[in-house]
């Protein structure tokens, strides 16, 4: 078994349905990319050509499948379903803010056994949603809703009674999917399969619904291994099995009919049975049509990703049978369906162990284009075009790190909220309208405009304190100097004033493992004085962004009874 390891940029918004219907008034998204978008990417480019033998085997067969594309968290790791058997009780927290608390965490799958004893759970609670990395960090991906209407073509304008709500992952996000081929391939040689198909997915590409709009522009490009759940072979020792689903698995038996109790000898192990105190199953019915052939295809019942199976064997199974079964369960597995884990550590005890935290460099995750030096002769076409590449190359960073930041933001209004415990109807932190002046002068100064009082001090090492203080004033400690100083005076030019009543909000925010006290002015200072050049357009993403939090926080706040899918970010 051969395998490579791809990463997916969402350049723009991507819609993912979960369903196939058109009639639903909300269309509802998935939070992953499934392996049947990369395998039509795929047969969209080879089933061009000529009609070759190959096409079965790379398509159809089974034998090379294509993995749904996970959520990474900030440092490049791969996150994966939370398990289901994971619970909680009902008055303590399942994690503080991004990170699962192991210590309030019960895994009910292993609670059961002889070597866990039982944790006590007054009232437990299922975890059934986000995913979760082997450091313990809690990934949950963005969405966002927006209202669309069809058009009707003879007056050129909305059509009536065609209104409806798409929900869609927002741009900025990166996922990871790995390609997988068996390598006994009859008359075909797997690694220039693998090779042709690597080619034919790499590249910007359009996924999802959309795709002639706005919607679905992606980059693929090709990553290293990413680390995998480890296997504890405690579990095969104590004759036991644990299978820990990735993806959903479309599981039948002999007469095709939907599996609720396999015997594990099925799939080449030794018999045993389910143990279902011990197994936390989701279900679901997926059923697709298939546009190629204009029909729907078969009806699958399928267990969802997260989901635990635990069986209980009659002996030990060994090694050699445990990796076969590591490929993957069910039907339909060239299309990302059936990954499973098999004895994950992660579930063997009652408490979950988390591995280390180790933090990357930015640089290093994102893997960006150097920028080399050509000589100055070169054609004014080709400069041209090395400056557009470099503008789009700051642009992505300047988007990555924006979106870094707004999910910190979200935070900060979340933490300062919980702080001063403010009712319903109650805003508390910068405005919409706050955030909009500090968007007007980012763009001023994206497009050169004169809004610095001095233009000079943006140039060498002084645009930072500029930066500052025309953003937020002089600093306490300085207007602390000055006894004789009016500090009404930096107030008609600071946009975000320390001292302002809503950018002077503190709140708690968690720094290095530490709670350390900020407001919003000296949040938004920390993040100008992290970067290394002046971060006009990051602060125009930021701005934008934290107007729309805002403005959410102040729906929230006034209608409780809306959920937070429903609010209309667009």
């Amino acid at each position: 078994m051969i395998k490579r390891h791809f990463e997916v940029l969402l350049e723009s918004d991507t819609v993912i349905k979960n369903h196939g219907g058109t009639v639903q008034q909300t269309h509802s998204c998935l939070d992953y990319l499934p392996g049947s978008l990369f395998l039509g990417v795929a047969a969209a480019s080879i089933y061009g050509q000529e009609r070759d033998p190959k096409t079965w085997a790379l398509f159809h067969s089974g034998q090379v499948r294509f993995g749904n594309a996970l959520p990474l968290d900030g440092q490049g790791r791969v996150a994966f379903p939370v398990p289901h058997s994971w619970h909680h009780d009902k008055g303590k927290a399942a994690k503080t803010g991004d990170h699962f608390e192991a210590d309030h965490l019960v895994n009910l799958a292993a609670c059961s056994a002889a070597h866990c004893p039982p944790q006590k759970l007054s009232q437990p609670r299922q975890i059934k949603e986000g995913y979760v990395t082997d450091a313990g960090e809690a990934i949950q991906p963005r969405t966002q809703p927006s209202l669309k209407t069809a058009i009707n073509p003879s007056l050129g304008r909305a059509k009536d009674s065609a209104l409806f709500s798409m929900e869609s992952l927002c741009k900025g996000q990166r996922f990871a999917f790995d390609l997988t081929i068996d390598e006994a391939i009859e008359g075909q040689d797997p690694g220039a399969l693998l090779d042709e198909l690597a080619r034919s997915l790499m590249g910007r590409k359009r996924l999802g619904g959309s795709r002639s709009a706005e919607m679905g522009k992606v980059m693929i490009r090709e990553i290293d291994a990413p680390a995998q759940p480890s296997r504890d072979d405690r579990w095969n020792a104590s004759h036991e099995l644990c299978l820990w689903l990735l993806s959903p698995a479309w599981l039948v038996d002999e007469r095709g009919l939907p599996a609720d109790a396999i015997d594990p000898s099925r799939w080449g192990l030794p018999s045993g049975r389910l143990d279902p105190s011990r197994c936390f199953r989701r279900f679901r019915t997926d059923v697709r049509f298939n546009a190629k052939y204009r029909r729907f295809e078969l009806e699958r019942h399928l267990v969802e990703a997260g989901s635990v199976l635990v069986f209980r064997l009659d002996r030990s199974a060994e090694q050699e049978q445990l990796d076969r079964l590591a490929r993957g369960i069910g039907g339909m597995r060239q299309q990302g369906l059936g990954d499973v884990r098999v004895n994950p550590s992660l579930l063997f005890d009652s408490r979950p162990r988390f591995s280390a935290d180790t933090r990357l460099e930015p640089t290093a995750r994102l893997d960006l284009p150097v920028e080399r030096e050509h000589p100055k002769s070169c054609h004014p076409l080709l400069r041209w075009l090395r400056q557009q590449e470099s503008d789009q190359d700051r642009e992505r960073r300047a988007m990555v790190r924006a979106l870094a930041w707004r999910d910190e933001l979200h935070h900060c209004y979340e933490s300062a909220r919980v702080r001063y415990g403010a009712t319903p109807g109650k805003r508390m932190g910068p405005s919409p309208s706050q955030w909009n002046r500090v968007r007007a002068m980012a763009k001023g100064l994206l497009l050169g405009d004169a809004i610095l009082p001095d233009r000079k001090d943006m140039a060498g090492t002084q645009w930072k304190e500029a930066l500052v203080e025309r953003l937020c004033g002089k600093p306490l400690e300085k207007r602390a100097d000055n006894r004789h100083h009016d500090r009404r005076q930096d107030r008609p030019s600071a946009i975000c004033d320390f001292e302002d009543a809503d950018w002077g909000l503190v709140f708690l925010l968690e720094r290095d493992r530490q709670m350390v006290s900020l407001s919003f002015a000296e949040w938004l200072a920390h993040c100008i004085a992290s970067c290394e050049e002046p971060p006009f357009l990051e602060l125009e993403i930021l701005a934008r962004e934290g107007q729309t939090i805002a403005a959410s926080m102040e729906l929230t706040a006034t209608c409780p009874l809306t959920s937070e899918k429903e609010i209309d970010h667009g």
